[in-house]
């Protein structure tokens, strides 16, 4: 069972070269719903350059959510891309949740995240929507050391990373660095 000293982790054997899990899935290839304690490190063995990519094919989906409480998740040193127009969504995106709390203190750090080189291009990098309830806002994730790029929509608002305001509430507690 998952807990803070009992992680999941996911990354490839110490021998893998160039992997790539991808979808054309309509609500995420790497859905975190409510999950927590996982990490998904892309190098392989846990050392190195990334080994590992997780893409989307979908116009309208993240390539990884987090969704309904999903909490001290981290994904690290991954090549992560989409196509993802939705101008509420994102490449990443950080959910809304019908649990008792949002999805808080994730870590994202030392990923690559944009297009998949198709020559479509997602609306945003990282999104952030949370639930319209003080409880369930969106809190305490850490995006880190991160490469957003290539994310472009004629005639929208495009983002890097986009936290929102969900009904006059914020996304609180944030570190950007």
């Amino acid at each position: 069972l998952a807990s803070p000293t009992n992680t999941v982790t996911i990354r490839p054997a110490a021998t893998a070269v160039n992997l790539t899990i991808a979808s054309a899935n309509t609500t995420a290839t790497v859905d975190l719903n409510g999950a927590t304690n996982v990490v998904i490190d892309c190098r392989a063995g846990g050392s190195g350059p990334t080994q590992l990519g997780i893409g989307n094919l979908a116009p309208t989906a993240p390539a990884v959510r987090f969704i309904n409480g999903a909490s001290r998740n981290t994904i690290q040193s991954c090549g992560i891309g989409a196509i993802n127009t939705a101008t509420t969504s994102g490449v990443v995106l950080f959910s809304t949740s019908n649990g008792v709390t949002g999805n808080n203190n994730n870590t994202i750090d030392s990923c690559t995240i944009g297009d998949l080189t198709t020559g479509a291009f997602p609306a945003n990098g990282i999104t952030s929507i949370g639930t319209a309830s003080t409880a369930q806002l969106n809190t305490g994730n850490v995006i880190s050391n991160n490469n957003i790029a290539n994310f472009f929509g004629a005639g929208t608002a495009t983002n890097g990373i986009l936290v929102t305001t969900n009904t006059n509430l914020s996304n609180t507690g944030w570190t950007i660095t």
